[in-house]
């Protein structure tokens, strides 16, 4: 099903329509935004995916978001097809096969079926790298391209553990969320920037109708559930994700219900919730309630993925994946045990430093199951302790914490 998409009369901010958009097969952030800048855009929905996404782009077209053609219903209009054009003259190379593939993608065009054969073909391969969640373990093989703290956020998403990425524009946080639950073997919904917690929590229509959200099925029946751009979306709307993270039960508009065993959350920052910066100038300020419910996974460029996916070879000293054990049960309990006593002596170093920076004990609770789920523990501190505050400040709080 062709379907062509234009900005509509009530599109929102940027980041919203990005967030709302994104999410249609064949668009993403990328070609959301050329939408929101007034670019007509035609996108073909898989068969698999005709229904939902029918039923999503109805909604933003009904809101105002968008302007669409082409639903099953509508009147049928003939799609402009794109002028065929000739290829570019190519001089001639070297005979390099990764060279001759990079030409062919340029040459005709790009389609994922054909980047990932390439992938398989000619891509540097990382050692196996072994996640053992449960005892049996989840084995990546060589030849799946990640970035090298995947096996964290797998082992954390397992344990329940919240998550929050934080790292730079195009660093592959919602790739891996995506693959993080392909992993773990769970649906995936998401969701960006809102600004109103109805985005999330649905709401009861002038008919009396329930309209739910991507968030409410991940709530009610399982699944990783993806907040990207979390630190663009106001403080406000927040708080009732907030109640959903601390609680087993979520007040939805038309009832209680109760949380799904399998209900797991991944949020995508590009700050650590300290505001706008002079890169990130639509980013706001978190509630340190918010901040508090989250583990923090610092998310970087990753050379050797950039590289293997290019069929280039890893740069030297690259960081890789390793490798993810639990601790066993007894050795998991003493290890929590001294995990705690560190988080009350930071605590009060941070108390008696008046530093603006809150220790509580969801970070021994969150960090007893990292520190079990095989995180080290220098990871598990910088995940619930130190969540990015800077270099000077945590230096003066160990020394007063000693």
């Amino acid at each position: 099903m062709q379907v062509s998409l234009t900005r509509g009369p009530n599109a929102r901010d940027r980041a919203t329509f990005i967030g709302d958009v994104k999410f249609i097969p064949g668009v993403g952030p990328r070609n959301a935004a050329a939408i929101f800048e007034g670019a007509p855009f035609f996108t073909n929905i898989p068969t698999d995916k005709i229904e939902t996404a029918t039923r999503n782009l109805r909604r933003l077209s009904l809101d105002g978001t968008l302007i669409v053609t082409g639903l099953p219903g509508d009147q049928e209009t003939p799609m402009p097809t794109p002028a065929p054009t000739a290829p570019a003259h190519v001089n001639p190379v070297p005979d390099d096969p990764r060279i001759k593939a990079l030409l062919d993608l340029l040459t005709n065009g790009i389609s994922e079926t054909r980047v990932l054969e390439l992938i398989r073909e000619h891509a540097t391969r990382p050692a196996t790298v072994n996640i053992d969640l449960t005892g049996h373990g989840i084995e990546i093989k060589g030849q799946t391209v990640m970035h090298h703290k995947f096996p964290l956020l797998v082992a954390a998403v397992n344990a329940g553990v919240n998550v929050m990425l934080v790292g730079p524009a195009g660093s592959g946080k919602t790739t891996a969320a995506a693959k993080a639950a392909e992993a773990l073997n769970l649906p995936f919904y998401g969701t960006g920037a809102i600004n109103s917690e109805y985005k999330l929590t649905g709401f009861i229509d002038a008919q009396g109708r329930i309209v739910s959200t991507a968030f409410r099925k991940a709530f009610e029946e399982g699944g990783v559930f993806l907040f990207d751009e979390i630190d663009a979306s106001l403080p406000g709307a927040l708080l009732a994700f907030n109640a959903a993270l601390a609680n087993d039960w979520f007040d939805f508009p038309d009832g209680c219900v109760k949380r799904h065993p399998d209900f797991r959350v991944i949020a995508g920052a590009n700050t650590f919730g300290s505001g706008a910066d002079r890169q990130y100038v639509g980013r706001n300020q978190l509630d340190a309630a918010s901040l508090d419910r989250y583990a923090f996974i610092d998310w970087p460029y990753d050379a050797a993925l950039e590289a293997a996916l290019m069929g280039a070879p890893a740069p030297k000293n690259a960081p890789a994946p390793r490798s993810i054990e639990p601790l066993p049960g007894v050795e998991a309990q003493g290890t929590a045990m001294r995990f705690m006593e560190r988080v009350q002596k930071v605590r009060g170093a941070v108390d008696a430093l008046k530093v603006r920076h809150v220790v509580s004990p969801r970070a021994t609770l969150h960090g007893a199951k990292l520190l079990a789920a095989g995180f080290t523990w220098n990871e598990a501190e910088d995940a619930v302790i130190w969540k990015g505050i800077d270099a000077e400040t945590k230096t003066k709080i160990i020394a007063k914490a000693a």
